[in-house]
């Protein structure tokens, strides 16, 4: 019985040593479990941070290349004007260089004839003085003939002085315009070497930042694509006002023929009644009295509606300051975001642009650029910045990405009237303006239009 005992007792023992060496394994394992849990969120946060970086870099890389490309291409521009000023100047240095080359052979033949002219009068001098070749007439006649003749020879040396001294002098002010074109050609070619070196400077650094933006490759290509989504869906977000504002439009101008064509009709029914009526009167003999004639009508309005001409004239004085209207934003501005189709240098993501993106100094105003009327101001769905549609006639200019906004539907503006300010993304600072022109729905070159 003792031993028996001693036997389960020793058994307890071992049960309970083994049961808390278990429950010790236990713990050991779930705090591993906990820690490596923690590594992995800690290793998770990290990434998303690494990512969040790395695209935050990829934008603001992108941003800077955009602005870099603006800026190569105003200098590009400058160089072109330049370019085309300074041939315009060697055009007219041949130009005066030719028209120099005139009056020196002019001078020339002036000279040549003035010392020909005293040549003869001082041969005439050695044989014979004015007052003898006067006396020697042999009729009073004659002596008022020479007299004639000394006084013209008398006006035309004075004008062969007179016209030399001219010669000259319109000589000297050819070479002296000459002079000053060649110093403005020789101040553009400097100032263009100096722009040209500018630009090259900045192609080198585009280049560098393509290089840097390359080696971020998956993350670039999502930004652009990102990019990309965000400019479709402002396009899909336009369209749709434009489509619906467009809609109006020809309803209205329907509703404007049915009732111009109602009038006509209803006008047309009126005289024809009073023409019968007058020819009934005409043909009643027995009647005691004369009717009386019918009242003159006001002359009706045919052709376009009022609301077809006002648009024609709109739609005219619109197009016919093409290339002179006003551009959306005062003050100093880069043009960030090209017009149509283009992919970014070092990239293979196209970007499909309806407009131009136009970068501008924080709380930048946005003006109309022709007079119209405010026919869609709303929230871009999904952002943070509202858009307004202007129509004049049948063009349409849209001004995105505004931050606020102080005109509303249907009210009148004026060219240069402020519409709004630009939106600030707060991620990067940037400060762009969104600007398309469009024909009813068709897209339109802004630049072809603005200036």
């Amino acid at each position: 019985m003792k031993k028996f005992v001693l036997v389960l007792l020793a058994m307890s023992i071992v049960i309970s040593s083994a049961a808390g060496q278990k429950k010790s394994i236990a713990t050991r394992s779930s705090e591993k479990v906990r820690q490596e849990q923690r590594d992995t969120r800690k290793r998770i946060n990290k990434t998303k941070g690494e990512i969040s970086e790395n695209t935050a870099k990829t934008r603001k890389g992108l941003k800077q290349l955009g602005e870099i490309e603006a800026d190569i291409a105003v200098r590009q521009e400058a160089i072109n004007r330049a370019d085309a000023r300074i041939a315009e100047l060697n055009t007219q240095i041949v130009r005066l260089t030719d028209s120099v080359t005139q009056l020196e052979s002019n001078i020339s033949q002036l000279k040549t004839d003035y010392a020909e002219s005293l040549r003869a009068m001082r041969r005439q001098r050695q044989t014979l003085n004015s007052i003898s070749y006067l006396f020697s007439a042999e009729s009073f006649a004659q002596a008022f003939r020479r007299v004639r003749y000394i006084q013209e020879l008398g006006r035309w040396r004075h004008d062969k002085t007179l016209k030399l001294g001219e010669a000259v002098a319109e000589l000297n002010v050819r070479k002296a315009e000459i002079d000053s074109v060649r110093r403005r050609v020789a101040d553009e070619q400097a100032a263009m070497l100096v722009a040209k070196s500018q630009v090259d400077k900045r192609r080198s650094e585009a280049a560098a930042l393509v290089n840097e933006l390359k080696k971020q490759g998956r993350s670039l290509n999502t930004e652009l694509k990102r990019q990309q989504k965000q400019l479709n869906e402002l396009n899909r977000e336009l369209d749709r006002a434009i489509a619906e504002e467009v809609r109006r439009a020809e309803e209205e101008r329907r509703r404007k023929a049915a009732e111009e064509e109602r009038r006509r009709k209803a006008a047309e029914a009126e005289r024809l009644k009073q023409q019968k009526a007058a020819e009934q009167a005409k043909d009643s003999e027995t009647a005691p009295t004369a009717k009386p004639k019918p009242k003159p009508q006001k002359p009706q309005p045919s052709g376009e509606s009022g609301f077809a001409e006002q648009e024609r004239k709109l739609t005219g004085d619109f197009e016919a300051n093409k290339g002179r209207l006003l551009f959306p934003v005062a003050g100093k501005y880069t043009i960030t975001g090209a017009y149509g189709r283009y992919t970014r240098p070092g990239t293979s993501v196209p970007l499909d642009n309806n407009g131009i993106d136009i970068s501008v100094p924080q709380g930048t105003a946005v003006r109309a650029i022709f007079g119209g009327e405010v026919v869609s101001v709303f929230k871009v769905k999904g952002t943070g910045f509202y858009a307004v549609l202007v129509r004049h006639g049948r063009y349409i200019s849209v001004y995105s990405k505004l931050a606020t906004y102080s005109v509303k539907n249907g009210q009148q503006v004026k060219a240069g009237q402020n519409l709004g300010t630009v939106f600030t993304d707060p991620e990067l600072g940037a400060t762009i303006l969104h600007f398309e022109l469009r024909r009813e729905s068709a897209t339109l070159n802004p630049l072809e239009w603005v200036k």
